[in-house]
Parts: C-alpha cells; structure tokens; sequence
C-alpha cells in the first residue's frame, strides 16, 4: 500500500551481488570487527532516551552524533553512530538515471521550509550517486545538537573507501539558510573540542570559506534527492520505520537482516526520457513562429515548489509539502502531446 502522494515503485530483494551493498555491509562489519558490542551500546542508548539518566533528544532522532558512549576519535564515533541508525533498515536508494540527473541539477535554494526532511523514510538513507561520480553516494541522518539545541541533518559523504567525509547543516529556517550556516556549525564544533582556529589552521576562517564552498557543489545535489525522498509526489514505496520487538529484556530495535534496494522514479524516469526524445523531435523539425520570433520546442528547468497544509491562524500549525516540478515541454503541438505517459499522485488533504 501507498502513502498519500507517492506512487509504488520496486523494491530489489536480492542483494547479494550487488556492489553497493556489499561495500556498505562491509563498513558495518568493520565497524563492528574494529569496536565489538558499539553497536549494541548505541541501541541501548536508543532504547533509554528520556531517561532521567541522559540528556533530552527528539524522538525523531535515533541517538545524537555527539554522544561518545565507548570514548571513540570524533570521525568514528559520528560514523557508529550513523552506522548504527542504518543497519535497522538499510535502505539504499536507487534513482532512475534520468530523473537523478534532473535533480541533480535542481537548485536547492529559496523558502524551502528545512522542517520538511523530517519526512524521512528511514532514521538514516543511502543515496546513490550517478555512475563515474568520484562520490559513490551519500548517507543522511536526522541530528539532534546539543549545544545548540536544534535539529540538523547530517549528510556523509561516500568515497568508496576510507572515513566519511560529513557536512552538517542546521534545519531551523530554510534549507538555504541551513547552508549558508555551515561555517557558524564547524566554528562552534571547533570550539567545543578546543581545536586550533588561527590562521592557516584547517579551522581558519578563510580555509573553512574555501572548504565550504567545495563541498556545497557536493552536498547541493544530495540534498536535492533527500527532498524528493521526503516530497508529496516522490514516485518511489517508502518503507515502515523497524517498530521495537519484545524481547526478554523489554522493548527492542533489531538491525534488518539484509540490505533493500529502494527503486525511485521507475514511472518518472520514462516521462522523462519521453519527454526529451519529443522535445528533441520537434527541435529538429519545423521551427515555431510566434509573434515574428522564432521559440524552438524546449524543456523548461525542474524546479521545487512548497505548499502549506492547514489554516494560517489554526490550533496547529501548518505542514509545509514540497514537490518537485519535473521538467515542462514548452511550445510543442498540443494535439501530438497525447502519447506521453502520466503519473497519477494521491492528493493530501
């Protein structure tokens, strides 16, 4: 079954031969290999939140990075704990080629409410990048900061090998605005692990600056595909966040047994594929005259566009929807347009 605003798509169980897979199951058991019983402290913290004997976190959050429970170096202990979120689904995301290339180069920018990413379909995601890309993929993690007290997305990037590279961005206002904060972010944490910020250091303000504007043109694309993850019309089945199972000792989280394949965009991508090939059709034939001038059929840009759910001045607040507006054909033959195929979306009400 569906959810409101999202389309069935396929979900490959076999994953035994699948590079991706093996790669990323090969990082847990190193993890595990490396730190024996990490990951069964860290669900045990999980499975303690709101006691009296830790700190306040969201229940949307599995366990915030910052918490060190077997005093690990910082780039270990935010992987475990990243690592210990997905292993309970370990969801990999798959885009269709075209649809990922399109959104890939949909801009992240303007009011788009950050509060929307709370619609994660996992406590964490795997994002696969396109083919040949130097990044494999990334994984995203809702955060909960304590020194600042606000929710964060922590997005780490992939190298194949090696430690993850992570960007964390405040989700408080916009996205837009999350970014452009990430200097303040990476200060504050240099700050709290008393690291060196003089000049020329790696925590300078003119390396951070430099740092920050390289890894953006990494991250601006990842964060455009946890949008569409999270969007009304995302054309993908989201899976069920694993529930507790009773166990001897009480309530309890079990890692997934294996790794899933999540399919997106198996009915978008061939809209799109159809809608090229046309536009690059009646490109190559008769030119349209308009008004004197001449306008060749074209696609206009995708772009995202957000809706506010509920009354202005209701007893609840309003629910920011996203969607993604695919790419549009412009000035083709209405009449010659009828073979495209269409997505039908559920409307939320």
């Amino acid at each position: 079954m569906t959810t409101p605003g999202q389309t069935k798509g396929k979900n490959t169980q076999k994953t035994s031969k699948d590079r991706t897979a093996i790669r990323l199951l090969e990082r847990i058991s190193r993890m595990d290999h490396e730190h024996p019983n990490a990951f069964k402290i860290v669900n045990e913290l999980h499975q303690r939140r709101g006691s009296p004997q830790l700190s306040y976190w969201p229940e949307w959050c599995y366990v915030p990075s910052l918490i060190n429970p077997i005093d690990l170096p910082e780039d270990d202990q935010e992987e475990l704990i990243l690592l210990a979120a997905w292993r309970l689904g370990m969801g990999i995301y798959r885009f269709d080629p075209d649809l990922l290339a399109e959104l890939w180069r949909t801009p992240v920018t303007g009011n788009i409410p950050s509060q929307i990413l709370f619609r994660l379909p996992e406590w964490a995601v795997y994002i696969e990048a396109p083919p040949g890309n130097k990044i494999k993929g990334a994984f995203a993690y809702l955060n909960w900061s304590y020194h600042s007290e606000k929710p964060q997305i922590e997005v780490s990037f992939d190298y194949g090998r090696g430690t993850l590279s992570s960007l964390v961005i405040d989700l408080d206002g916009t996205l837009e605005e999350g970014v452009n904060g990430f200097i303040q972010i990476t200060r504050e944490a240099a700050n709290i692990f008393n690291l060196n910020t003089g000049a020329g250091s790696a925590f300078s303000e003119e390396r951070l600056r430099a740092t920050s504007d390289h890894m953006f043109k990494e991250l601006g694309p990842f964060l455009s595909c946890l949008l569409y993850l999270c969007s009304q019309n995302a054309d993908y089945q989201p899976p069920s966040k694993p529930q507790p199972i009773m166990s001897k000792k009480g309530p309890k989280l079990f890692p997934a047994y294996k790794a899933k394949i999540w399919e997106v965009g198996a009915r978008v991508g061939p809209q799109l594929r159809a809608a090229k090939a046309r536009a690059e059709a009646e490109t190559s034939g008769t030119e349209h005259q308009r008004e004197g001038h001449t306008k060749r059929p074209h696609l206009r840009r995708a772009h995202w566009s957000t809706y506010w759910l509920g009354p202005r001045n209701g007893p609840e607040p309003q629910k920011p929807i996203a969607r993604w507006i695919m790419p549009l054909l412009i000035n083709i033959d209405p009449d010659e347009d009828q073979h495209l195929p269409g997505v039908i979306h559920p409307v939320e009400k």
